[in-house]
């Protein structure tokens, strides 16, 4: 690593909470090759109740913000999560519109009996709330309460002779009861925990965080770290911190296979996140010990799929350098393509992939300078030249060039290569339909 050393440069911060703060967005940004690098950074979908607003609604978000509202998740499993979002909306009736506007007619949601239709003035208030407070009680996982408030509304309908309401209500019931049987309760807490599991193997780390929200497991998240400096819990701490960030609050408590190194500046930042209190637990029994031991395994299971994709690169890598005749293995493969809207505004797009995954990083979009009119020759000759002259300065050329195009874009890409002498730099090929 120090061979590579060109220049050290120093900031100085007022705490150590700050300096930890400032490396993990520093690692973030320059991507150094032996820091932890959480490549696969996305942020899963969270289901959110705007409970600040005089009409609350249910709405799917990837980005937790302090607004007042209550969220819930993340859910790895879109599907399970689309599931719950459809039985929430079949069963408990919310206004489904993004904007409230005053309307003399409501709309196709109320004649279906999926909104109370508040912009036309027929809500009630009060029924309304009730309404929220169940979908609350549901997605904190006390399904079995909201069972009885049901099962008490059924009954004194009855008792009232209103048996059409007691028959939605029995059928509330068991729609409920239906779902409640294909949930897997992790914990008899109701809690919300993210629970980290980390394994070893000579350089490499697998990294698996389990998400239980109210008791339940609700997904998980894998990461491969290749070759990371520093020991396990130097590691475990960066991980920690490149994963959670503003877009990306911490639970309440945090189960994790052993201390991290400065744990109390870890907890003073997740905290600080948060915007409140959160545990970091080092369980020794019970369930928490069988949860850990289930994102060990999880962890573990990164090796076999990092060897399985390794595997699957290398057959692609040969079948694509055979078929094709490259000079080199396309270990970094970019493909350019132009785009227009009837001859107008045209853009010329980018998208790089590292040993067959998409590298986002890499992504790029040209917006054309030199042609005033629909020319594809030129608007391509442009977009490369560009490119490769980026690529020159930053050392970072690809391994295979594509063109979306025939014979013409191909001998305009050669031609580009040839005058800034990359012929041999890398193999060049175009596809046409």
């Amino acid at each position: 690593m120090l061979r590579q050393v060109r220049q050290v440069e120093t900031i100085l911060t007022a705490t150590e909470k700050e300096a930890l703060i400032l490396e993990a967005s520093l690692i973030k940004k320059h991507r150094p090759r032996y820091n932890v690098i959480l490549r696969d950074d996305k942020n899963y979908p969270l289901i959110k109740v705007t409970v600040n607003e005089k009409w609350p609604r249910v709405v799917v978000t990837r980005k937790r913000v302090r607004d007042g509202g209550r969220y819930f998740g993340p859910y790895a499993a879109t599907g399970a999560m689309r599931a719950t979002l459809r039985l929430l909306f079949a069963l408990f009736p919310l206004r489904r519109c993004h904007h409230l506007r005053q309307r003399s007619r409501p709309c196709l949601n109320h004649q279906m009996g999926r909104c109370p239709a508040p912009c036309a003035g027929l809500a009630d208030p009060e029924e309304y709330r009730r309404t929220v407070a169940e979908v609350l009680l549901l997605l904190e996982g006390r399904s079995r309460t909201v069972i009885g408030q049901l099962t008490e509304k059924m009954r004194q309908a009855a008792a009232e002779l209103r048996f059409e309401q007691a028959a939605h209500y029995r059928d509330l019931i068991r729609d409920l009861e239906k779902t409640l049987e294909h949930q897997v309760v992790a914990t008899g807490r109701v809690l919300d925990q993210d629970v980290f599991g980390l394994v070893r193997r000579e350089a490499s780390v697998g990294v698996a965080i389990l998400f239980v929200r109210a008791g339940q497991i609700s997904g998980s998240q894998q990461f491969f770290l290749a070759d990371p400096l520093g020991e396990d819990r130097r590691i475990l701490t960066g991980v920690i911190m490149q994963y959670y960030s503003p877009g990306r609050q911490p639970p309440r408590e945090i189960l994790l296979p052993f201390e991290p190194e400065d744990p109390d500046l870890v907890r003073e930042r997740l905290q600080d996140l948060r915007q409140g209190p959160v545990t970091l637990r080092i369980p020794r029994r019970g369930q928490g010990r069988r949860l850990m031991a289930m994102a060990r395994t999880n962890a573990a299971q990164v090796f076999s799929r990092q060897a399985e994709k390794e595997k699957g690169w290398q057959s692609l890598a040969r079948t694509l350098s055979k078929r094709l005749r490259l000079s080199r293995e396309p270990v970094v493969i970019e493909c350019v393509d132009i785009a227009n809207l009837g001859g107008r505004q045209p853009v010329g797009s980018l998208v790089r992939f590292h040993r067959g995954d998409p590298e986002k990083s890499g992504f790029r979009h040209y917006r054309i300078r030199s042609a005033h009119e629909p020319d594809d020759y030129r608007m391509m000759a442009e977009v490369i030249a560009r490119r490769l002259r980026r690529g020159i300065d930053r050392d970072d050329l690809p391994d295979l060039l594509l063109v979306d195009g025939g014979k013409g874009q191909l001998n305009v890409a050669r031609r580009v290569m040839a005058e800034m002498d990359l012929i041999d730099r890398f193999d060049l090929v175009a596809i046409a339909e």
